[in-house]
């Protein structure tokens, strides 16, 4: 997992660990506080959201699931979410960095 949003906060992989962000408003600036997860909550988090993956994978294979719209119309959305959802390694692990490369 690189990134997440869970009940209105900003959640980011950073050496291996998950961090919640929050904005916090001062004056005219807006900063990000970032509070490390531990690990009954990030192992919470991981299993919640491989628990939702399966459910959409679930619906995208027996086709209770839909796509209401697409960029661009003629690309086969979710076949290709379905078999990305496939391939995806469990249990899910928390990435090094929140980006990629």
């Amino acid at each position: 997992m690189r990134r997440a949003f869970v009940a209105g906060k900003l959640i980011k992989a950073e050496r291996g660990k998950l961090i919640s962000l929050e904005k916090q408003r001062i004056g005219t600036q807006v900063k990000m506080l970032g509070t490390e997860l531990d690990a009954a909550s990030s192992d919470a988090l991981l299993t919640n959201a491989s628990d939702h993956l399966h459910v959409l994978e679930r619906h995208l294979r027996d086709g209770t699931g839909k796509v209401l719209r697409q960029v661009p119309e003629t690309v086969d959305v979710a076949t290709r979410v379905r078999d990305w959802l496939e391939g995806l390694s469990t249990p899910l692990t928390i990435a090094a960095r929140p980006h990629s490369g």
